[in-house]
């Protein structure tokens, strides 16, 4: 059902997990108890060093089993702390069209799932809750929560930025009154928000129905990232712009392209995507720029994160792959198990990396080397 909530608009949760959204409000939502769109994985198929298929309805892995064997570290396999030598990748059957995803303050993943909804899914792979959230075609990004919020993300078509709470699973949406293009955490409970190629801006969520805004002018591109000083970063076609909360900025030439997806890095610097001429770009706290990254022609590459393990990851949509890069500038391509479209990719709670297989339906866990 329906009912107004101080600061937005608040939708209840109802129904079951797999049954048609409940009636009575625009945006309901439903709730599963464990889940059944994606299984906990139970084995796998065994192989010998190629790529394994995962079939729908739940999880596979590209080989099988836990072994001590000679071909650890590879692409398909990843060694523990203990030397236990594992599947580098299981994937998950969730259904739909995966795209986004995020990590809440419940250390459960989010995703959106490409037809109007999102998950909230344990790292066993298993869906949660369900919330119908509105258009499918919307663009959202996700952002932690903290207090009494488990997760935050925007809705580029609907111009909102929405929280889930913890206490009663409610959606509450505010409205922004621009079209988002991806959100950062500023300080206390406020969010950092771009909009293509106008201007960026800071919402405060108050008790009021309306952020408190304020805004920059610049030409952000689409992402946006804080690092640990505070600093603001923006992917700016081609420059990063460095922005300090009192909105003194500094736009930064970096190449030639498109610089779409920007991180903090485990270095201190900042590293972002080049997709045009598929490159991987560093730039550290104090402007100076390092030479690009050069990746194979065509490999498109996204979504950067820092993972666990002091390297840079991204999705290569060009090829169909998961790159790695260290901090010396080395570079790993990893083969899907099952070939799909990577999208969206996050450093989990379980201090691994999950990523999104938009064009078959899938979260897929990838374990780096301990």
């Amino acid at each position: 059902m329906m009912s107004a909530g101080s600061g937005g608009t608040t939708n209840a949760m109802g129904g079951s997990q797999g049954a048609s959204p409940s009636t009575g409000g625009s945006s309901p939502v439903s709730k599963g108890s464990g889940g059944t769109g994606a299984v906990i994985s139970g084995g796998g198929s065994s192989g010998g060093g190629g790529r394994g298929g995962g079939s729908g309805g739940g999880a596979t892995q590209a080989q099988g089993g836990t072994t001590a064997t000679a071909n650890c570290s590879s692409l398909t396999r990843a060694r523990l702390k203990n030397g236990e030598c594992v599947d580098r990748f299981t994937e998950f059957y969730v259904g739909g069209a995966p795209s986004t995803l995020g990590v809440g303050a419940d250390n459960m993943l989010w995703l959106d799932d490409g037809t109007g909804q999102i998950y909230q899914v344990d790292t066993r792979g298993q869906i949660h809750d369900i919330y119908s959230v509105g258009d499918p075609m919307a663009q959202r990004e996700f952002v932690t929560g903290s207090d009494d919020t488990l997760i935050w993300f925007t809705d580029n078509l609907a111009r909102t930025l929405t929280k889930v709470s913890a206490k009663d699973k409610l959606i509450t949406s505010y409205p922004l009154g621009i079209e988002p293009m991806d959100v950062t955490r500023g300080s206390g409970n406020s969010f950092w928000i771009p909009e293509f190629n106008k201007a960026v801006y800071r919402f405060t969520i108050t008790d009021a129905a309306n952020p408190v805004q304020q805004h920059w002018d610049a030409n952000p591109l689409s992402s946006i990232t804080t690092s640990p000083d505070g600093t603001l970063w923006l992917a700016a076609d081609q420059a990063v712009i460095k922005m300090k909360p009192d909105g003194t900025k500094n736009s930064l030439q970096a190449m030639d392209g498109f610089i779409f997806d920007i991180c903090p890095g485990p270095d201190g610097a900042v590293w972002f995507t080049e997709s045009f001429y598929s490159r991987i770009g560093r730039v550290d706290v104090n402007g100076k720029m390092d030479p690009p990254i050069d990746l194979p022609l065509n490999t498109n590459p996204r979504r950067i994160v820092a993972g666990p393990d002091k390297a840079l990851w991204f999705v290569e949509q060009g090829p169909y792959q998961i790159g790695r890069v260290s901090l010396k500038g080395e570079v790993t391509h990893y083969p899907l198990p099952t070939f799909g479209e990577p999208v969206g990719i996050v450093l989990g709670p379980d201090g691994n990396l999950w990523f999104t297989v938009k064009s078959i339906g899938k979260i897929v866990r990838l374990i780096p080397d301990q």
